[in-house]
């Protein structure tokens, strides 16, 4: 051994190479060892990070079905067993969510006892339940949802009575799947709070979840197995002794601690470092290498990162602060590099046979070169018999890295393709062969290019004429005014949600931050302003009255403890915060209705949904149907109505500034006032958006009648255009930015700028192509002869 930590190494062969990552390096080494032959229990791998090329190794192992011993072991977190319990742990952490649960059952990591058909089906019945997250609530949606399915089956629209029944008994089946996994779930595991800081629970608790959920972790591999029969012994003694309660997240900690494990072959005992076993691969660290006595042994990371490393010092205490304590119970950097050195010259000294060395000359995840160890070198040195040469001399010598392209015979189907595509040190273009061997591939290849093509095509959303896209003709097409007000804003959001029914995963998202999104906040004062003017006037109260306003403060406290269980709040704290803000904008709302409480005609006039017929709407082609529901109509002095819409965020999008129908993506006040004149039989003479919040202080924007009916014809042109199947993205890419199918269209914003394929794409050809000729004419309405009439036919 010398000083530097360099060894003799007696070997009958020395062999070198570098390669392009760690993944290409344990491929190149399997690579060498089929071509040359040999038999996986004749070969030991050393490698200086166990885990990276552990990993690598036992991934590549998998797919190919090399049986692969580890001496250190495997760690946990590669098995199945492991993955499933760091997500049992994040389920804790997190609040309960649904989704972990879900995922779980997505990937097959989690089955119920006696389920024996695809977990997936159990995953798309939990989603359906939107349990959100939260202890308390898996069991009692999994009932309600049972108890809706007693009685007879009810039939769907288009649906038997056969299908019906079949459907039903599918779903109850499921919905007592997931039953038999949650109830031993939720009734092992511990409720916790993590933010409660008075809160207590002891690891043992926790252990005997998780023992539980293991049981419902069907083992993937023999490394899985094992991982599974460890962690439940581990998790039965820890239940038995750890039982003093402590704050949570120390509960939660000390329990990993105890699974802070390696695998083994399936086949070892005891503790590491773990023998090799007849007929694997083994590999092994560089402290425990050399000791199998196999005839060949490949010793991989050799790169100056890897090995020694980069000799930092310990932040928490630093070299002087070691040397002055405790010197030998404390090493320091040096004596750690030092101690590194020495293990690999130790390991290298007991090698005999052949030796090959190898390093990693690329990282691929900084995407930038690595130099290699200095042991490289000498090995170099040592094996050309050049003790004078550099690393420059080694570098020219190896050649070029070991990558996914095989030098030699191919490994697998991945080389076969890599070494079809090689030519002379290039690759070639493989589309040709790819697009004949997938069809279905080389049919999306040719849709992608043609969204960028000069000419709309169905992939843009011109899909021609049909029958079923003649929403005045077609008496089975009920519409709303926000989807009308999709079809102005962009087709192609139109077309996926009306005509094709795409609906993204309306999953409740857990935000600590926040309890209501958006949307429900304004369903949820929706329904307290229905509800407070309501009872108001059942109770005799006048909005001027002090006591409406308590009135309608005991309203959002209704509706707000109703909608906490279908949707929980992240924390107590959030929900006081958030109730204050509800409290104010209902205090508003109040402020904004005094003297009006008798005015009111209709509040939440619904028409088309439930049980109520929709109404029909003349226009120019045909009548068109219609859904929704109109807040409040008021009814003046005179006989004459006015339409009322409350907005519960700013006034931004409404602002009279950006056109009376916004160049047609504003076109409630429209269908509001038609239908209110055809449900009332009155004559409406203004429609109005309220804006009875803090956000909106209490503004009003009103539209007169002739105001409202000029879209009537803007209607018969949007429609004229659905029709005609031409449902083409907007040329406006701040359409976009609340939309539902960006994934779809590739939309994405990065910071204060976005990217819009599609819509500039349209903004390109929007003036010339005749496709575009009805939304032309929607987007620039008012300045239209056609716009300026009063059209009633």
């Amino acid at each position: 051994l010398g000083e530097d930590g360099s060894a003799s190494v007696a070997c009958a062969e020395l062999d070198l190479f570098a390669a392009s990552g760690p993944a290409e390096e344990a491929r190149e080494v399997l690579r060498r060892i089929a071509a040359q032959g040999l038999a996986w229990d004749q070969v030991e791998i050393v490698a200086t990070d166990p885990v990276v090329y552990g990993g690598a190794l036992h991934a590549l192992g998998q797919r190919l079905g090399i049986p692969i011993s580890f001496a250190v072991g495997l760690p946990v977190e590669r098995t199945r067993t492991g993955r499933a319990a760091a997500a049992y742990f994040r389920w804790l952490q997190e609040g309960y969510p649904a989704v972990e649960i879900r995922r779980l059952l997505e990937s097959g990591d989690l089955r119920p006892p006696g389920y024996d058909r695809s977990t997936m089906r159990l995953a798309r019945a939990l989603r359906r339940l939107r349990i959100g997250w939260g202890h308390g609530r898996y069991l009692p949606t999994v009932d309600r949802a049972l108890e809706d399915l007693a009685g007879a089956p009810r039939a769907r629209r288009k649906e038997s009575d056969r299908d019906a029944a079949e459907r039903v008994a599918r779903e109850r089946e499921e919905l007592l799947a997931l039953r038999s996994l949650l109830a031993p779930l939720i009734e092992t595991t511990p409720d916790l709070d993590l933010s409660d800081p008075a809160a207590r629970v002891a690891p043992g608790e926790i252990a005997e979840g998780l023992r539980r959920f293991l049981e419902f972790v069907p083992p993937a591999d023999a490394p899985s197995a094992t991982a599974r029969e460890r962690f439940l012994a581990i998790t039965g003694r820890v239940g038995a002794r750890l039982t003093r309660p402590m704050a949570p997240a120390a509960s939660l900690a000390a329990l990993r601690r105890h699974l802070r494990i390696r695998v083994p072959a399936p086949d070892r005992e005891g503790a590491a470092p773990w023998v090799s076993s007849g007929g694997h691969l083994h590999v092994s660290d560089v402290e425990h290498g050399g000791l199998t006595g196999r005839r060949v042994t490949f010793v991989v990371g050799l790169d100056a990162e890897r090995f020694p490393g980069p000799g930092l010092q310990d932040p928490l205490l630093l070299d002087a602060q070691r040397r002055v304590l405790d010197p030998v119970a404390l090493p320091s950097s040096a004596d750690r590099l030092a101690a590194t050195r020495f293990a690999l010259a130790s390991t290298l000294a007991r090698l005999r046979g052949r030796v090959t060395l190898s390093y990693s000359a690329w990282d691929p995840v900084q995407a930038r070169e690595v130099a290699p160890s200095a042991v490289m070198l000498q090995a170099y040195r040592m094996a050309s018999d050049s003790p004078g040469a550099s690393f420059e001399d080694m570098s020219r010598a190896l050649g070029d890295p070991a990558s996914a392209v095989p030098r030699t015979a191919p490994l697998d189907e991945v080389d076969l393709w890599f070494a079809a595509l090689s030519s002379g040190g290039i690759l070639r273009d493989g589309s040709a062969a790819v697009r004949e061997a997938f069809p279905s591939l080389a049919r999306g290849t040719d849709a992608l290019a043609a969204l960028g093509g000069e000419e709309a095509t169905a992939r843009h959303g011109l899909v021609g004429r049909r029958s079923a896209l003649e929403f005045r003709r077609n008496p089975d097409v009920v519409l709303s005014a926000s989807g009308l007000e999709d079809l102005g804003t962009c087709g192609l959001r139109f077309f996926y949600k009306y005509v094709l029914r795409v609906r993204p995963p309306d999953d409740p998202e857990l935000d600590p931050d926040r309890w209501l999104d958006p949307l429900r906040r304004g369903s949820l004062l929706h329904a307290v302003f229905e509800r407070a003017l309501r009872e108001a006037r059942e109770r005799g109260l006048r909005a001027g009255d002090a006591a409406f306003e308590e009135h309608a403060l005991l309203a959002l406290e209704a509706e707000a403890d109703r909608l906490r269980r279908d949707v929980p709040p992240p924390g107590e704290a959030v929900l006081a915060r958030e109730m204050i803000g509800l409290r104010e904008d209902v205090r508003s709302f109040v402020g904004m209705v005094e003297g009006e409480d008798d005015a009111w005609e209709a509040l939440e006039l619904r028409f088309g949904l439930g049980e109520e017929p929709p109404a029909e709407l003349a226009l120019k082609g045909g009548p068109v149907r219609l859904r929704g529901a109109i807040d409040r109509i008021d009814r003046r002095a005179d006989g004459g109505l006015v339409v009322i819409d409350y907005k519960t965020g700013s006034t931004g999008r409404h602002e009279r500034s950006k056109g009376l129908f916004h160049g047609g993506r504003r076109l409630q006040n429209v269908v509001y006032a038609a239908v209110a004149e055809q449900l009332l039989g009155g004559r409406v003479e203004r429609m109005e958006y309220r804006f009875p919040t803090r956000l909106g202080q209490n503004e009003a924007i009103a539209y007169t009648r002739a105001e409202a009916r000029r879209g009537l014809g803007l209607l018969a042109r949007l429609l004229d255009m659905a029709a005609a199947g031409r449902f083409l993205p907007t040329p406006d890419g701040s359409d976009c930015a609340f939309c539902d199918f960006q994934a779809v269209c590739r939309h994405r914003s990065e910071g204060f700028s976005s990217h819009t394929p599609l819509a500039d794409w349209a903004a390109e050809r929007f003036g010339t192509l005749e496709e575009y000729g009805e939304l032309r004419d929607v987007r620039g309405w008012e300045d239209l002869l056609l716009g300026e009439l009063d059209i009633d036919e």
